[in-house]
């Protein structure tokens, strides 16, 4: 009752939920779900839940990396880098042409400008996630042998001060334009992954941030860039790590260092802006449910990355069912996604893009489309990486919009709902289960409930129209012939549901009504229509529970 009594209180205008919290003997199970959706928002004050993060990356600013530091000129132009590994960062020196720090001041002045952020603004953007390393907010004077040679010229470079006139920048941009800033630490000491974004290109096995002196050198880092973000009204939060190649032997460290970050920025951020900390899809299993205790820790948000690619010698092109073939290449981590934010860890994907299929700008707007919706129905929202490259169009939030012609406002807007129930089962009047096979097609054929007869319900207009969403990610539709099936990329009127709650036989039964006034039947056979013009047996729905993943 502690778990429905939020969903009174933020619907308690609305009679309808009020009702159905007292008469629905199965519906308790959905409210307590849904509590964390109505409250738990990443966005502070957003009691509605209908907010997604949508964000995009300003990289290779703070950390230029290899790959995208070719414009508006050549950054590691007179730059080497040891054998065998990428120009990053720690490569940069004083050279006869300039100073390492004039390099990177000269960098820093070229690559952060306002039309950025109105463009940002104009493309339905909120949140704006910026990639800084630890040398950015402290000084490294008595660093030990570890992290001198090419690691000690990151501090060597410039020092904390110098650095903040441009943050200064990115956070008066973003106020001009309304959109909000994610401060990610995305390089720590001693490197937390070995990759040239993590301002460091190093040797497998050379990464050194779990040591001792590293960790307290990020956790004061995490202190001075929280005391920065206090005083910034449109701060989203800070983001304490950034893709750690840690092993299971570790994952000790680094949940201390976690907490140890955490309670740092709480020194200076209150409890509901929200902390950032980082996992993989594949280590989920990691983390017990509500891992961090919000009375401790306040707001914590996940973060992680999703990123797929054809192996060697092969193409998703749009000869070999490229579109499709991506996109099953992205379903087992939506699913973890999905099973993680339902435990109560609140997980949003930091960082993905179009890059990996070889498609056609249509089949790049369809893939945009479905990779989107998929991940603002499994999670918090979506972060693209990056807001530009100099020449590949999948890689770049600006260059999918110009060169692609995808409509990012319409992407990425999330419609407004009162809340996303967790997967529920229909079972029809004669015990059979409603389900959805791959191809779409529609059957109340199963003797019992599994995967394929889940369905996640959006709940529309405070909860009397639903959208149902298959298991396979498409949303159960009617046609105006009464035809039925689970195949629409995203819930529009035709995939909308009027819902009609009533008791029989003193169970809870519901009928559902398309849009175009018939209503959802299961005929003995199985076969299921949008055709009667009544409810009656036929058209009776219960057996509503949550389905174990």
């Amino acid at each position: 009752w502690t778990h429905t009594a939020g969903i009174e209180r933020a619907n308690a205008a609305n009679p309808l939920w009020y009702r159905q919290k007292l008469t629905c003997k199965s519906f308790p199970v959905v409210a307590r779900s849904a509590h964390y959706r109505v409250h738990a928002s990443a966005f502070p004050g957003d009691m509605e839940g209908a907010s997604k993060i949508r964000g995009v990356n300003y990289g290779s600013r703070f950390i230029p990396e290899d790959w995208m530091a070719s414009s508006p000129y050549d950054f590691f132009e007179g730059l080497h880098s040891p054998e065998g590994l990428r120009q990053s960062l720690c490569d940069v020196v004083d050279t006869d042409a300039c100073s390492a720090r004039e390099r990177m001041m000269k960098w820093l002045d070229a690559t952060i400008q306002e039309s950025h952020f109105e463009e940002m603004k104009q493309m339905g953007v909120q949140v704006v996630r910026v990639p800084c390393g630890y040398w950015n907010w402290v000084t490294c004077s008595t660093r030990p042998e570890a992290i001198t040679g090419r690691l000690g010229n990151l501090c060597a470079m410039a020092p904390p001060d110098a650095y903040r006139p441009f943050f200064d920048k990115i956070f008066m941009f973003a106020e001009r334009h309304e959109l909000r800033v994610l401060l990610d630490l995305h390089a720590l000491p001693g490197s937390q992954n070995g990759e040239m974004h993590s301002g460091a290109c190093l040797t497998p096995g050379s990464c050194h941030f779990l040591d001792p002196w590293n960790v307290e050198q990020a956790v004061e880092a995490v202190g001075r860039m929280s005391e920065y973000g206090a005083g910034k009204s449109n701060l989203f939060g800070v983001q304490v790590m950034n893709e750690p190649r840690i092993s299971s032997s570790s994952c000790d460290e680094l949940v201390a260092y976690y907490k140890r970050a955490i309670l740092k920025a709480r020194e200076f951020l209150p409890m509901e802006t929200p902390i950032v900390v980082f996992e993989w899809t594949h280590n989920f299993d990691r983390w017990n449910a509500n891992f961090f205790d919000s009375t401790v820790f306040g707001n914590v948000l996940w973060d992680t990355h999703l990123y797929h690619f054809p192996g060697d010698g092969d193409s998703w092109n749009e000869e070999s069912d490229g579109l499709s073939r991506a996109q099953n290449a992205y379903k087992e981590d939506l699913l973890a996604l999905a099973r993680f934010q339902r435990s109560g860890n609140r997980v949003f994907v930091g960082e993905f893009s179009l890059a990996g299929p070889s498609l056609s700008a249509e089949s790049n707007r369809e893939l945009s489309e479905w990779l989107v919706s998929q991940i603002y129905y499994a999670s918090q929202g979506a972060i693209f990486w990056n807001f530009d490259h100099p020449s590949i169009n999948e890689w770049s939030f600006s260059r999918c919009a110009t060169e692609l012609g995808i409509d990012w406002p319409q992407v990425m807007k999330w419609p407004k709902v009162s809340f996303e129930g967790p997967p529920v089962a229909l079972q029809s009047w004669d015990g059979k289960w409603l389900r959805a096979a791959e191809n779409g097609e529609v059957a109340a054929t199963a003797e019992k409930p599994s995967a394929w007869e889940e369905w996640t319900p959006q709940y529309l207009d405070s909860g009397q129209r639903v959208a149902l969403r298959s298991f396979h990610g498409k949303w159960l539709r009617a046609d105006e012939q009464g035809n039925v099936a689970a195949v629409a990329q995203k819930p529009s009127a035709w995939e909308t549901w009027t819902t009609l709650w009533y008791e029989a036989d003193g169970l809870q039964k519901l009928a559902l009504q398309s849009f175009h006034g018939r209503w959802l039947k299961a005929d003995p056979s199985g076969d299921v229509s949008a055709s009667a013009t009544d409810h009656s047996q036929w058209e009776e729905w219960g057996g509503l529970e949550k389905v174990a993943l």
